[in-house]
């Protein structure tokens, strides 16, 4: 909710100030005016970190290691993603803000070393599917900040379909090492 709220914040302030509701139109108005460019652009930048599960609004998908595993593959390999598809659609004001880039380089940064350091301590495969999962967003949040949009888009992409088969296939891997126990 939060990073809704943060969204819908980035979009009345955008419509407000430029009187346009246009990707195009918003980002050439707001050109003119950078204090509110870089106010849309953190609320944006605000959103996908919460939304992608960064440093500091990454606690709730530790979360979701309890839900069922289409849930899991749902929410880890879609829903997570949400900087990378924020930043593709809306690029040229996600972009144009120095600060916002900052935020997302410092946020992106903190998450890699946050869900690596986990994904080398948890025990149990769903939570170092998470763990991976966040540190993965992290590379994500740098790869905005960096301004490379081929790469965000080859990012997600690719994450989406790895992460997806990774957890709808952890059932069977939990089944087959319990099968292995002596």
């Amino acid at each position: 909710l939060a990073g809704d709220a943060l969204l819908w914040a980035a979009l009345l302030v955008a419509g407000a100030s430029t009187g346009s509701w246009t990707v195009t139109g918003v980002a050439r108005s707001l050109d003119a005016t950078p204090v509110v460019a870089a106010a849309v652009a953190l609320l944006l930048a605000g959103a996908g970190i919460v939304r992608s599960a960064l440093v500091p609004g990454h606690r709730w998908l530790t979360e979701t290691t309890e839900a069922p595993s289409p849930v899991s593959a749902l929410l880890h390999a879609g829903v997570v993603n949400g900087i990378g598809i924020l930043a593709l659609v809306l690029w040229p004001i996600l972009t144009a803000s120095t600060p916002a880039r900052v935020a997302l380089a410092l946020a992106g940064a903190a998450t890699v070393v946050v869900g690596t350091a986990a994904a080398r301590t948890r025990a149990d495969v769903k939570g170092r599917l998470v763990a991976s999962t966040s540190s993965q967003m992290g590379y994500l949040g740098l790869q905005v900040a960096l301004a490379v949009p081929a790469a965000v888009l080859l990012h997600v992409i690719g994450h989406g379909i790895w992460k997806a088969s990774a957890f709808l296939g952890a059932g069977g891997t939990v089944d087959r090492s319990r099968r292995a126990a002596p």
